[in-house]
């Protein structure tokens, strides 16, 4: 006789809650990274505002136009609505990934739950083969060696 092979019968839907969570997992890891992106353009727009309130201050120093110098300025004004801009949407996106996080964890768990049942299963089916091939054995015994 064959032996007998495990079949979960709910592999279809561990498949399918896998890819769930895989699917989950791009979201938040482009959420991160959408996040990294941001705090790079911060950094640098507020680099460029620094440069550009430097270069006022030579101006002012050096008694150069006032033209140059409230252009200069009003460029580090748009800056900082810039700035401002930028972390609004980042805290947004943030508040994105903290929602995506929770939707990942929540496919996760549902993931591993499936998981354990098929380990369950998995050691119930090993069980119930070693007591049948040891029935077998004890048969195969009893007729070679019999009574």
């Amino acid at each position: 006789m064959p032996p007998k092979r495990f079949k979960y019968r709910l592999e279809l839907v561990l498949e399918l809650r896998k890819r769930k969570e895989e699917q989950e997992q791009e979201k938040y890891l482009k959420l991160v990274n959408e996040i990294d992106r941001l705090d790079r353009q911060i950094e640098e727009v507020r680099d460029e505002q620094r440069r550009v309130f430097r270069e006022c201050e030579i101006k002012m120093a050096e008694n150069r136009a006032l033209f140059d110098w409230r252009l200069e300025m009003n460029y580090g004004c748009y800056l900082e609505d810039v700035v401002r801009r930028l972390i609004t949407f980042r805290a947004e996106r943030e508040k994105a990934r903290l929602q995506q996080r929770e939707i990942l964890l929540d496919a996760s768990k549902k993931k591993k739950v499936l998981e354990s049942l098929k380990d369950k299963a998995l050691q119930e089916f090993m069980t119930d083969l070693n007591i049948q091939e040891q029935q077998e054995l004890d048969e195969w015994a009893s007729a070679c060696f019999g009574s």
